[in-house]
């Protein structure tokens, strides 16, 4: 299939290591005619698009400087391509001129005062994150499913999400419902190889990314997302989201609507492998740590916060947002571009 494409778009490139840029290009190559197999990409026209302004490939352990060193901006290929500069934002009308330029200048950096901090309009702060949902998550909206699965509100950390993503499902009506994973030390036989442990008990408390958390706490209404790929065919992959239904098989088994395609979808405990991998470096040698679990969770997490860069990959009617000292962020409304629609937390002291 490679070899008969004429276009390749490759969206949101400023996140990609250059290394995977430098890959494709010789996979191209390798699959291309004859004729085209010492042609840049394989003869393939290649059409990036991203912004500089947003996030870097993640390296972990990195210093700032190998992030930079990583981006494709430093690969041997950047300098064959052409830059087009989109400078007109369909998103924003005429009246939000200032708020467009002021909204740059936060992405170049040219408006930091002190320490990396930023001075935010008095119009985008609000004084607590309390303050923040309940102006987004309204009486009238939290007892309208429909309308509450086309809100979200945005935040920068996993740890802020899961922590925030606890509030909102208490302002809901009914009971909650505690859904308990087991976290089992993987075994060699499991394919997976880490560090024995003989209690579990230490791994229900981390909380990575890829995992939900070990006691999800939910109720009849609350806005789920996938975070496993569970049936693709009916729109069920990982980051679609769901509202809970009922509970069903004494808690064993979810009736969830798809908010995708609008079907009905039963979600069970499912196997999620997690293997955390970390690399110690010292003065005279390098180690690399292993722990790896199997895990028998639902494979969902509570959605009503996200990170926004998980945002990119759906549109919302509403968007709402918050920044405060320890570096949360949250935008709100419509289109969240608008500054009537992005709001800060005051930080005092």
């Amino acid at each position: 299939m490679l070899n008969t494409v004429d276009v390749i778009v490759w969206d949101e490139i400023s996140m990609q290591s250059r290394f995977a840029l430098e890959c494709v290009e010789r996979l191209l190559r390798d699959v291309a005619a004859p004729s085209l197999a010492h042609t840049l990409f394989g003869g393939v026209t290649m059409i990036l698009g991203g912004d500089w302004c947003q996030f870097l490939p993640v390296i972990q352990g990195s210093t700032r400087q190998e992030t930079l060193d990583s981006t494709c901006k430093n690969s041997q290929f950047w300098r064959h391509f052409t830059t087009f500069t989109l400078d007109e934002n369909l998103r924003m009308g005429a009246e939000e001129e200032q708020y467009t330029r002021w909204l740059l200048s936060v992405g170049t950096g040219d408006n930091f005062y002190s320490d990396d901090n930023i001075l935010l309009p008095s119009s985008m702060c609000m004084i607590t994150e309390d303050d923040v949902i309940e102006w987004i998550y309204t009486p009238e909206l939290l007892n309208d499913s429909s309308m509450l699965a086309r809100v979200a509100l945005l935040t920068v950390r996993n740890c802020d999400v899961e922590e925030l993503n606890i509030k909102v499902p208490e302002k809901l009506a009914g009971g909650t419902v505690d859904l308990v994973g087991i976290d089992t030390p993987s075994v060699k036989e499991d394919g997976l190889h880490g560090l024995p442990c003989d209690n579990a008990e230490h791994f229900h408390n981390i909380m990575p990314a890829s995992l939900p958390p070990y006691i999800l706490r939910i109720k009849p209404g609350s806005i789920v997302m996938l975070l496993r790929n569970v049936d693709v065919s009916s729109q069920l992959c990982n980051g679609t989201r769901l509202v809970v239904i009922s509970f069903h098989n004494e808690n064993k088994l979810l009736r969830c609507k798809n908010l995708t395609n609008g079907e009905d979808a039963y979600i069970h405990k499912m196997n999620l492998d997690y293997t955390n991998e970390k690399t110690v470096k010292g003065p005279q040698h390098c180690f690399t740590t292993v722990i790896a679990l199997l895990c028998p969770y639902y494979g969902l997490t509570s959605c009503f916060y996200r990170t926004s860069a998980t945002r990119k990959r759906q549109a919302y009617d509403d968007l709402k947002a918050l920044v405060n000292h320890s570096g949360r962020l949250i935008v709100s409304e419509t289109v969240p571009s608008l500054p009537a629609n992005a709001l800060a937390r005051r930080s005092h002291g």
